[in-house]
């Protein structure tokens, strides 16, 4: 349902920029034609009219660009209005940016981290030493995945080519 009311007030919003354009006289009288309910207003006078109203929305260039130009911005309102792009934070665009930093990565930084913080907080030598060698684990992973990643993006370039 969301969908038909978003494309029923792009529809609108196109066909009332042709509207504005047309003198108000001729868009009544045109309207009027169109909304008649008698027994004269058969198909042939409808054709008619669809051809009146196709010779009056014959617009110069300049005239077209516009109403492509307020079409195109209603319909990018709209669109952002009823379905919006998700925004990623910045630590998600830094992980995306590194894809060999996978979920358990992300875990074993979170916990070397906390084991940094701890160290700081209470400055022992075991802290620290546990810490450290969090650290050199999580670098070595770190470094074999991005090897293994940069391997496979090379091999996959080297049978493209």
């Amino acid at each position: 349902m969301g969908r038909l009311k978003c494309l029923a007030t792009v529809l609108d919003a196109f066909l009332s920029s042709f509207d504005e354009k047309l003198k108000p006289s001729e868009n009544e009288r045109l309207k009027k034609k169109l909304t008649e309910e008698d027994d004269s207003h058969d198909f042939f006078d409808s054709i008619k009219v669809s051809k009146e109203l196709g010779k009056r929305l014959i617009l110069t260039e300049t005239k077209l660009v516009e109403i492509f130009d307020s079409f195109y911005s209603v319909t990018a309102n709209t669109i952002d209005k009823h379905a919006p792009l998700k925004k990623s934070c910045k630590k998600e665009a830094k992980f995306q940016s590194k894809p060999w930093i996978s979920q358990g990565i992300r875990k074993s930084i979170k916990i070397k981290n906390k084991l940094f913080n701890f160290y700081l907080r209470n400055k022992f030598q075991s802290n620290h030493s546990k810490y450290k060698i969090c650290r050199n684990k999580l670098k070595h992973i770190s470094n074999v995945s991005k090897r293994f990643i940069i391997m496979i993006s090379t091999s996959h370039t080297m049978s493209i080519m």
